[in-house]
């Protein structure tokens, strides 16, 4: 696996909350709608108003949200195989934890015991090393 698509995994999560949370969000507004009306043989403009609850936007979410789950758990499940394959047991656990488990730096810095910027060089030490 590349950098990029370690990256990814952090990108499909901030993608599945941003759906979780338009979907939780009330959704009913007041519409207009406007078209032409052709019946009397020229276009008349014509303006619909009322309240839309988004019901068909909600499903819409609710279908991109599962699919995106499943691309998740594919990517993750590549992750865990990638992140299994390497030999230091400290770059395993920062891996694991940066990628799949969401923390930040500063973070596993605590976990670990060591500062911030000695796990921002771990990192950028591993990644120049695969390339």
């Amino acid at each position: 696996m590349t950098k990029k698509e370690m990256e990814e995994l952090i990108s499909i999560k901030q993608e599945i909350n941003a759906i979780e949370m338009s979907l939780c969000a009330p959704k009913s507004t007041y519409t207009f709608a406007f078209y032409k009306d052709y019946r009397t043989g020229f276009p008349i403009p014509k303006i619909e108003t009322g309240y839309d609850d988004g019901s068909i936007c909600k499903d819409q979410l609710i279908k991109r949200l599962i699919a995106t789950k499943k691309k998740l758990q594919r990517k993750i499940i590549e992750a865990e195989k990638f992140i299994e394959i390497q030999t230091d047991s400290e770059l395993r656990t920062i891996l694991r934890s940066y990628y799949i488990n969401g923390l930040s730096q500063e973070e596993i810095g605590k976990l670990l015991g060591y500062d911030r910027s000695t796990i921002t060089k771990k990192l950028k030490r591993f990644w120049r090393m695969k390339i």
